[in-house]
């Protein structure tokens, strides 16, 4: 290496810097002048006053003054020094000579003085001159040898850094072949320290094979004359580590005369990277040139074997394998079918397909089933995942599968593998690479063959599917050529399948092409369009049919179904006549119905009439012992009114005596009403003194003798208990008096008698006439319902099978009409049901209990849900009170009372319902205010009527029971029900369950 060391410059001085000429200072000069003139003057004064010892030598001491002044200031100086030296010999010291040649002489000894001074000063300068010359030329030369140091040591360091951070091992050899240097990457290379490898021999580090063939190498090198030899140019080398371990190696070597030593230094490369991405890319060139082959190969696959046998040719090339295979899933992927490409012994492909496994139970196949990566068994035999039975029976050792998977589709997998003698196979990770490429190559291919097969199969069932249609289905070409036609399309053609194929419409049927279904195909074959119509279309024979067309352009030409109508068309019109004769007949079923409902009243009211007429004293209690009915002549005999006790219970009415001590009327009669319950039967009480109130609250002296009967219903259940009684109290009066004296009296006592027993007769005949006319009600209710829903539900039967057979056939006009049928007959089935429903309250036991009503409420406000969706409601409800009652009963008057709410609130567009309890009168009196069309008050008197509606039924839905179903339920619990309200300023609904309150 060569190593250039700049020069200093001449203007540089010894420290390096350049030197400085700055300007005359004459100040300065004249200062240095004057220091030049101080020789002379003391010179001068020395001189006078060593004279008398001197004299005449007047220039013996001016001699050295101008030396001194010389070597003072130079030849400046030196020359004022003389100057003033010749000044001060000639003023103070020159003799007197006033002869000519005196004179002469005296000027000559001083212009020699003055030349010998101006020599010397002249002299003087120039040594100095030449003495600052050396010096500075000793300076630069001393500047130039220290910078020249710093250099060469500076180059060795950079060269030390270059060497130990270079990334090729550097090592130098004296021409022994022991190590001189031993680089950092060196150490790295053949992992062996610095310490440890220099002095050591080179051969260490050389394979034991290459040692004898490098020293000759290296014998011949440095008889060269060349000095160096460039990387790469000895070839691919191999070294040795320190841990034994062979690497291919690049050097570069040069050789240089050192101390009269020739060493060596070599530049190594470790290329084993280098050689290995080499093979790597060798390795994937191959890999795709050989997925370019599948590619090409694929494109002309036709089925799942061209596919297999083009996999296996590359996997044979590329990674030996003589076998492959697609597990394909089924729709549930319960299930795989196998198709496998082997090379057998002839070198020929033969493929196996269909084979059909089961993934359950089979943990590698679940494994391939779910895998999104591949999946590697290196040896079968020990594999737990395996079926060894299956692997004894193929034979195989190492398996792979690789998902076939295409935009998030699993198609299924493609597997590979070694079998018998082939022993196990590992996939380095490039061939695992190639391997789910050829996979994904495949898997293009495999779902466009899949798809040709799924459309080849569907393509066959749509063709089954029209073969079996019940329409007749045909294709008509643009040349109005038939391409295809169905069985049922031949039989509406009325010809065979052979006469029609290939053949035009005007050949087939001669004149069609006046009619409107060509000129329909003709505008469908011009433009894409659909179009349907009703053809009446007449045969060559004169046979007359009725079609409805419907015509779609497709690729081939005009798609036509057709339906033959005819038999529809008769049906229509019969349905036209049915629907006279069942609107004739719904008529007369409302009239009926109308007529029922009326008789049904009457008979009610009679037989109220009835009861309440009868000579002897009744009273009608439910199971709940509430006061139902009563009878006018009890009424008259107890001093009550039928206001007063009707919906309370008897014990409540008629309590004891206070002001006998000894009342226990109305304990005996609580026990006499629980035997009827419990053994239901009759049961006859012995006369009892039961005390009556009157107007004026004061209680009147009663006895009775009383007869409690059970009305059992069909199931057997107390429906009413019937309690009769006689009033005897003059009876037991007479019998308390003194026996009369006359036969008159015993007279009247005995017919008096007869009448009580007479009267017991009238009564049990009046009770066995009250049981038939509930069970001619019943029975009367039982046929209203029975006959009129059979009906009912004929005519809906048969509406709604007509709707779904021919409602896509059917006019528009026909169809709305059923639909009309269908809505009035489930509307009259709504009216019976809620007729049944009204009529079954009276006869239902009350099963009465603690109820919380605010959680009764909340509870059926939440099941309303449904029929406030959508709409804007604000619900407020105060704190209720618990009461007693029937908790099923309430909960249907709470669903009435709020349906109507939101019904009649629904056009608002904030509905604003309240629900709270107030105190009327000393009673919890509920209520349901809302905001809705309200009513009017002169029509009140309606409200609780059955079917009676204060709206039109076009603007609010309803039967008209719901409230009379809350008015019966109220009156059943022994309280009343009332309204409020004003026309479309809402309406606001009161009830009670006990007493009665003013509205």
């Amino acid at each position: 290496m060569t190593i250039n060391t700049p020069k200093k410059t001449r203007e540089q001085n010894a420290t390096g810097e350049p030197s400085q000429n700055p300007p005359p200072d004459f100040s300065t000069s004249w200062r240095n002048v004057l220091v030049a003139l101080l020789p002379p003057a003391v010179a001068a004064v020395l001189q006078s006053w060593l004279w008398p010892w001197l004299s005449p030598l007047q220039f013996l001491l001016f001699y050295p003054a101008v030396f001194c002044s010389a070597w003072i200031r130079g030849l400046w100086g030196g020359l004022a020094g003389t100057a003033l030296s010749t000044l001060l010999a000639w003023y103070f010291f020159a003799p007197p000579d006033t002869a000519t040649m005196g004179t002469f002489h005296k000027l000559a000894r001083y212009g020699i003085f003055f030349s010998v001074g101006a020599a010397v000063s002249w002299l003087h300068e120039s040594l100095q001159e030449a003495r600052r010359d050396l010096s500075k030329k000793v300076m630069e030369r001393t500047a130039d040898l220290q910078l020249s140091k710093k250099t060469i040591r500076e180059n060795k360091d950079r060269l030390k850094a270059i060497i130990t951070s270079a990334m090729d091992a550097i090592i130098s050899v004296d021409e022994d072949q022991n190590i001189l240097i031993f680089n950092k990457a060196a150490e790295n290379m053949f992992r062996c320290s610095a310490a440890e490898a220099i002095g050591s021999p080179l051969d260490r580090f050389i394979p034991q094979k290459h040692r004898h063939a490098h020293a000759h190498h290296v014998e011949k090198f440095g008889k060269k004359g060349a000095t160096a030899r460039a990387m790469g140019s000895l070839g691919t080398l191999h070294a040795l580590r320190a841990d034994d371990v062979e690497f291919p190696i690049e050097a570069s070597i040069s050789h240089a005369e050192v101390g009269g030593r020739r060493h060596y230094t070599v530049i190594i490369r470790d290329i084993s990277a280098r050689l290995k991405t080499e093979q790597m890319l060798r390795t994937q060139e191959a890999h795709a040139r050989s997925r370019l082959n599948l590619a090409q190969s694929l494109e002309q696959a036709g089925g799942i074997a061209d596919i297999l046998k083009a996999v296996l040719r590359e996997l044979q090339v590329i990674l030996g394998l003589n076998a492959v295979w697609f597990y394909l899933f089924s729709e549930d992927r319960q299930h795989l079918r196998l198709a496998k490409a082997v090379k057998n012994q002839a070198e020929s492909q033969v493929v196996h397909e269909d084979e059909e496994l089961t993934v359950g139970g089979d943990r590698m196949l679940e494994e391939i089933a779910t895998a999104q990566q591949l999946v590697v068994v290196e040896d079968a035999r020990t594999d737990a995942r395996t079926n060894k039975a299956l692997v004894e029976k193929n034979g195989n050792r190492s398996i792979f599968n690789m998902p076939v998977i295409l935009a998030g589709r699993r198609l299924g997998t493609l597997g590979s593998g070694t079998f018998g003698d082939e022993g196990v196979r590992v996939l380095t990770e490039a061939e695992r690479e190639y391997f789910a490429a050829v996979a994904g190559h495949a898997a293009a291919v495999l779902d466009r063959i899949l798809e040709h097969e799924k459309r080849a199969q569907t393509e066959a069932r749509y063709r089954q599917t029209l073969d079996q249609m019940l329409e007749g289905c045909q294709i008509i070409g643009r040349d109005f050529r038939y391409l295809y036609l169905n069985t049922e399309a031949c039989k509406q053609a009325r010809k065979p399948v052979e006469e029609l194929l290939g053949r035009t419409m005007m050949e087939c049927f001669p004149g069609i092409e006046n009619t409107a279904v060509f000129a329909s195909v003709q505008r469908c074959l011009e433009q894409p369009n659909a179009e349907q119509m009703e053809n009446l279309f007449s045969y060559p024979d004169g046979y007359v049919a009725e079609f409805q067309l419907f015509l779609q352009s497709v690729p081939e030409g005009v798609f036509i179904l057709s339906l033959d109508i005819s038999e529809r068309k008769k049906v229509e019109r019969r349905m036209h006549e049915l629907n006279a004769e069942l609107e004739a007949r719904v008529m007369e079923r409302t009239q009926q119905l109308k007529t029922a409902n009326a008789e049904l009243s009457n008979k009610r009211a009679e037989l109220q009439s009835l009861f309440e007429s009868l000579p002897g004293l009744y009273l009608v209690m439910d199971p709940d012992l509430k006061i139902v009915a009563v009878s006018d002549a009890y009424l008259k005999s107890t001093l009550t009114t039928r206001k007063d006790i009707i919906g309370r219970t008897m014990l409540e009415v008629f309590p004891d005596n206070p002001g006998d001590p000894n009342a226990d009327g109305s304990s005996n009669l609580r026990a006499s009403l629980q035997r009827v319950l419990h053994e239901r039967k009759a049961d006859t009480m012995p006369i009892q003194r039961y005390d009556v109130r009157d107007a004026d609250g004061i209680f009147q002296e009663r006895h009775w003798t009383p007869v409690n009967s059970p009305l059992l219903d069909a199931d057997g259940n107390i429906k009413y208990i019937i309690h009769r009684a006689e009033d005897v109290t003059e009876f037991v009066k007479r019998s308390r008096a003194p026996a009369p004296a006359d036969a008159g009296l015993e007279v009247r006592m005995q017919q008096m008698e007869a009448e009580m027993y007479q009267s017991a007769l009238n009564v049990q005949a009046a009770n066995k006439q009250l049981e038939a006319a509930n069970r001619e009600l019943e029975s009367f209710s039982y046929s209203v319902s029975h006959d009129l829903r059979a009906p009912l539900r004929a005519v809906n039967g048969f509406a709604n099978a007509v709707m779904e057979d021919f409602g896509p056939q059917l006019p528009e006009e026909c169809q709305r009409q059923l639909q009309i049928i269908r809505s009035n007959a489930q509307k009259m089935g709504c009216l019976i049901d809620d007729l049944l429903s009204f009529s079954r309250l009276s006869r239902m036991p009350l099963n009465k209990q603690k109820i919380n009503m605010h959680q009764l409420v909340a509870a059926t406000w939440e099941d309303l849900a449904s029929e406030r969706a959508g709409r804007v409601v604000e619900f407020d409800m105060g704190q209720l009170p618990e009461c007693g009652g029937d908790p099923v009963l309430l909960r249907q008057v709470w669903i009435n009372l709020l349906s109507n709410a939101l019904k009649y609130s629904r056009r608002k567009d904030k509905a604003v319902i309240s629900v709270g309890c107030e105190q009327k009168n000393g009673h919890d009196t509920f209520f349901v205010r809302d905001n809705g069309s309200g009513f009017d008050m002169r029509y009140a008197h309606k409200l609780f009527g059955v079917f009676q509606r204060l709206h039109r039924a076009e603007d609010y839905e309803g039967t008209g029971v719901g409230l009379a179903i809350v008015q019966r339920v109220i009156a059943r619990h022994g309280g009343r029900v009332w309204a409020e309200a004003a026309v479309d300023q809402g309406a606001t609904f009161h009830f009670t369950l006990e007493g009665d309150v003013s509205a």
